[in-house]
């Protein structure tokens, strides 16, 4: 927050600093606000090469960093996240549901109302790709959790939610096929909020949240090699002791979607 402001009053000066926010407030909406007010004065491009030098520097004070490092916000979480997924043949996760399933409308509408990295977008493209390039792995269980409707609910208005419901199910058979014996290997089995592992080639992160209904907050990226085996084998244990098919797991996904707002 400090280094923040800080880069706020060298960009904008003191006089314009008192129409930031005061404390306490959320880094994200303190970014976006003083983004605003750079943007109005023209001074974007000197904003991006203050970041990326500042950027640059964390990365060189932490490249001999072998443990792991902490991603402090919802934001550093995610953009990391996707940086990872960009460059992974292999990928493992759990998800409070089946947030990669949105059609393109509910994706318009969640972009223009959240500023963190869409990895749902980032998931669903790499999904798809998986099916089509050789050597790439997906594991994927899903909790179908009451969350996942708390989280995002607020995107589909009442008079949506039939469409919204039908457009999900038609996303489940492009991605899996008629009969949901396609795509990625899939689970659906509710193994907590407390440890969500996100498991690539190169890395494994760990999201952190504050209770079943919250949204992840952050959490840590260790990119060990012991550290990635490890949870990669934590991951597949817990996979495979679901006891479902491809198909199985499917046809649960699809009702639970078709249960939505009716319970």
């Amino acid at each position: 927050m400090g280094l923040l402001r800080h880069l706020a009053t060298e960009l904008l000066g003191d006089g314009l600093t008192p129409e930031l926010p005061g404390d306490p407030i959320e880094p994200l909406v303190l970014a976006d606000r003083i983004a605003q007010l750079v943007r109005a004065r023209g001074r974007e491009d000197e904003l991006l090469r203050r970041l990326t030098a500042i950027d640059n520097q964390i990365a060189l004070e932490t490249s001999e960093w072998s443990g792991p490092r902490l991603l402090g916000s919802k934001y550093a979480f995610f953009a990391e996240a996707c940086a990872q997924l960009a460059n992974t043949q292999s990928f493992r996760a759990t998800f409070v549901g089946p947030v990669f399933l949105f059609p393109q409308w509910v994706v318009d509408r969640r972009n223009l109302q959240r500023q963190t990295p869409n990895f749902s977008v980032a998931v669903r493209r790499y999904l798809e790709e998986g099916r089509t390039k050789v050597g790439i792995t997906s594991r994927i269980i899903l909790r179908n959790s009451n969350a996942f409707l708390k989280d995002y609910q607020s995107l589909v208005r009442p008079d949506e939610r039939n469409k919204f419901i039908n457009d999900m199910l038609n996303e489940v058979t492009a991605l899996y096929g008629q009969r949901g014996d396609e795509g990625p290997q899939t689970r659906c089995a509710d193994t907590g909020y407390i440890y969500l592992p996100h498991v690539f080639e190169h890395a494994v992160l760990i999201a952190t949240r504050t209770g079943p209904m919250a949204q992840v907050d952050g959490g840590w990226i260790d990119t060990t090699t012991e550290a990635i085996r490890r949870e990669r084998d934590r991951f597949d244990k817990v996979y495979d002791g679901v006891q479902q098919t491809q198909e199985e797991a499917i046809e649960q996904l699809r009702r639970f979607i078709r249960a939505f707002w009716k319970a």
